[in-house]
């Protein structure tokens, strides 16, 4: 199904939308090692997507279909050297 399409950037853990959406891609820079989490809704939430960075540089993920669906909105964790995280959701 077609949709518009928006985003999301986020530099620090947290909530990046408290609203139902669809993650379709995701672009990461990265200073060298780190990880991003995608959780439904809260930190405790359903683990939905894991992202790894293993040097430095940026990675572009498209998320093939529908993309994943966050009922109660996008919690993003970030460890490591990650510097941002942008999101395309629609």
């Amino acid at each position: 199904m077609d949709s518009d399409v928006s985003f999301l950037r986020v530099a620090a853990s947290g909530a990046a939308t408290t609203n139902r959406v669809r993650l379709r891609g995701v672009y990461m820079a990265a200073g060298g090692v780190g990880s991003v989490e995608f959780r439904n809704g809260l930190v405790g939430g359903t683990l939905l997507l894991m992202l790894d960075a293993a040097a430095a540089g940026g990675s572009n993920v498209v998320i093939p279909g529908g993309g994943i669906l966050f009922p109660a909105g996008i919690y993003v964790v970030i460890t490591g050297t990650i510097s941002g995280v942008t999101m395309f959701v629609g």
